[in-house]
């Protein structure tokens, strides 16, 4: 979405005209990106077929985004994708479960869960923090930075718990990304009990986790930090 509207729209057009059964466009998008181009422009984008926008808004706290230096804050991530929203362009928003570590996970659980409401996206899904060998953030939990321990927190029910949908129409939920101890799948508001019921589960039986995929997931990580060195 950082590239100039013009140019973007004959990108969009372009792979329309080559690919002929083509259903639809989707591009990665910060909030600066969305928020720095007009209502028009954004709409224009949307008649020429760009249908989808991924977020990452990453937490709903601004303490957790301060700390990994997000460079965002919670407010203009909301109203951007309220902003691709009124433009008719479908919005996905992802966040990184464990990102507030021990320290501040309820208080990432709690605000990720009302800023996701107040955004309303078409698509929200979770992914699992998985700290890359040799980054800032793996040498910021090996210091002992307790707020960055790289925990599974799928415990961390309150992103589905404090969403209180106030608009009609439903919002896809998937925590189905490869780096997820706990896949999950349903349409909010609908199906809140129930992916609230398999995360209580998970909490009483944690051997029903994918511990082995997550960390065949993070070898994969380790392989490729050590290939850029």
């Amino acid at each position: 979405m950082i590239i100039k509207t013009p140019e973007l729209l004959r990108i969009v057009k372009k792979c329309y005209e080559t690919f002929p059964s083509l259903k639809q466009v989707a591009c990665y998008a910060c909030c600066e990106d969305i928020l720095r181009k007009t209502d028009e422009e954004l709409i224009d984008l949307r008649g020429a077929g760009l249908n989808l926008v991924f977020v990452g808004l990453e937490s709903g706290d601004q303490e957790v985004l301060n700390l990994i230096n997000k460079g965002a804050t919670v407010e203009k991530q909301i109203e951007a994708v309220i902003k691709a929203n009124n433009a008719g362009i479908q919005t996905s928003v992802t966040v990184i479960l464990g990102l507030g570590g021990k320290r501040l996970s309820e208080q990432h659980a709690v605000n990720t869960g009302k800023a996701v409401t107040k955004m309303n996206p078409s698509f929200f899904a979770a992914l699992t923090l998985m700290v890359v060998p040799g980054t800032v953030l793996d040498e910021m939990v090996k210091r002992g930075n307790s707020s960055l321990s790289p925990i599974p927190r799928y415990a961390e029910r309150g992103r589905v718990d404090h969403q209180e949908y106030g608009r009609p129409g439903p919002v896809v939920f998937r925590t189905n990304h490869a780096s997820n101890y706990l896949p999950l799948r349903g349409v909010l508001p609908g199906d809140k009990e129930r992916l609230l019921k398999t995360i209580r589960g998970a909490v009483k039986d944690p051997s029903i986790l994918r511990r082995n995929i997550c960390e065949g997931f993070n070898a994969c990580l380790s392989v490729q930090a050590k290939s850029v060195h």
